[in-house]
């Protein structure tokens, strides 16, 4: 499979153009790449669920490698997250989901959010 490459001309990176250029193993790594080096040094990470149909494959790719307990699925998109509760639906037992989920928002928080 080949990796995708950063685009050296891109002016939104905060490295200097040519540390990319010059750099051949420079690449974008993959979520299960990012997921396996988080369980490696034991760090919590935050996944947004920023297309259709990202939470079936997130939520597999978690399971996979055992790492429930070291990822948070956070969108814009609420029902993303209502998809990840409906799909992993089980709880710790002190009540709180075992798959944990944050909304985010635009703005504020709506005063009916809970609702």
């Amino acid at each position: 499979r080949s990796k995708i490459r950063f685009n050296p001309d891109f002016h939104g990176f905060a490295c200097p153009s040519e540390k990319i250029r010059n750099n051949n193993d420079a690449y974008i790594p993959t979520l299960e790449e990012i997921l396996q080096d988080a369980k490696e040094s034991g760090v919590t990470v935050k996944i947004e669920l920023k297309g259709p149909g990202t939470e079936k494959g997130a939520v597999e790719l978690v399971d996979k490698l055992d790492m429930v307990d070291q990822v948070v699925f956070s969108s814009f998109k609420h029902g993303r997250i209502a998809m990840v509760r409906e799909m992993r639906p089980e709880l710790n037992s002190d009540g709180t989901y075992k798959y944990k989920t944050g909304a985010l928002f635009n703005s504020k928080v709506p005063d009916n959010f809970v609702e």
